[in-house]
């Protein structure tokens, strides 16, 4: 396997959400009972001097352990709100909190540990680096955390081996299929045992029988680890699924359905 060396300086690829830990004051890692808490969030951008609204005052509270579904027509403003509760996106106006903590006020370092440690994300398209092996992939968000390499390699196997991939340890992405791609992305979310998970379209670009077996994955960690999961999904029956489902209309957050609690 390629030698990993710790990093000397902050990276800021959204695939392994990450900084140095050493330079950032205070426990990124206190986390409360409240997931996710969103108050009046709005993002708008500018276009050719025409201001477009995305996020319209948007209000969420999401449980720690508990998991949600949204919804919505392509270009509603799905993965622009997943991308601002990450701490990837800094909003136009409101308050993002996880685990009590303003996301937004923390200083650039805090709030990428932050993202290194508490929040996991998983995409529509893996982003895994294709220079590397699933087990180094995996490996990287803690390595970056300044965990010991035996420490990280260790976690990350027993992670690649609990979503099923444990025999593609040492296979580059492209020696994988997509199924098993996404898997290992899975892992990769999972590894620094965040509170909160956000996945993006995690089965849009699989067939229907993968999807499914990375959606079970995904509601599988939810329900074992208690991991507080976020969902943007096309699909009514897997939205179904979860514990509570909202549409986005108009840059607005709309409950759809009825709360079902914890998922199953």
């Amino acid at each position: 396997m390629t030698a990993l060396a710790h990093p000397t300086t902050p990276v800021t690829d959204p695939r392994i959400s990450s900084a140095p830990s050493a330079a950032v004051g205070g426990d990124a890692s206190s986390i409360d009972a409240l997931g996710v808490a969103v108050i009046g969030l709005s993002k708008s951008f500018q276009k050719n001097a025409v201001t477009v609204e995305v996020l319209r005052a948007v209000d969420l509270s999401v449980e720690r352990g508990s998991s949600v579904a949204i919804m919505g027509a392509s270009g509603a403003g799905k993965s622009t709100l997943l991308h601002v509760l990450g701490g990837l996106e800094r909003p136009t106006a409101g308050r993002v909190e996880i685990g009590g903590r303003d996301v937004y006020g923390l200083s650039e370092l805090a709030r990428a540990e932050l993202r290194n440690r508490q929040v996991g994300f998983v995409f529509q398209f893996h982003h895994l680096l294709p220079e590397f092996s699933a087990l180094e992939n995996v490996m990287m968000p803690a390595l970056i955390a300044r965990e010991s390499e035996k420490a990280a390699r260790e976690r990350a196997a027993g992670l690649l081996e609990e979503v099923g991939v444990g025999h593609r340890l040492t296979h580059r992405p492209g020696e994988m299929s997509g199924g098993e791609q996404q898997r290992v992305s899975l892992a990769r979310a999972l590894v620094m045992s965040p509170a909160v998970v956000l996945a993006d379209e995690p089965t849009g670009n699989l067939d229907v029988s993968t999807g499914e077996r990375v959606f079970d994955l995904l509601l599988d960690m939810n329900g074992r680890r208690g991991t507080t999961l976020v969902v943007v999904t096309h699909n009514p029956e897997l939205a179904a699924r979860m514990g509570r489902c909202f549409r986005m209309l108009d840059g607005r957050l709309v409950a759809s359905g009825p709360d079902r609690g914890p998922s199953a």
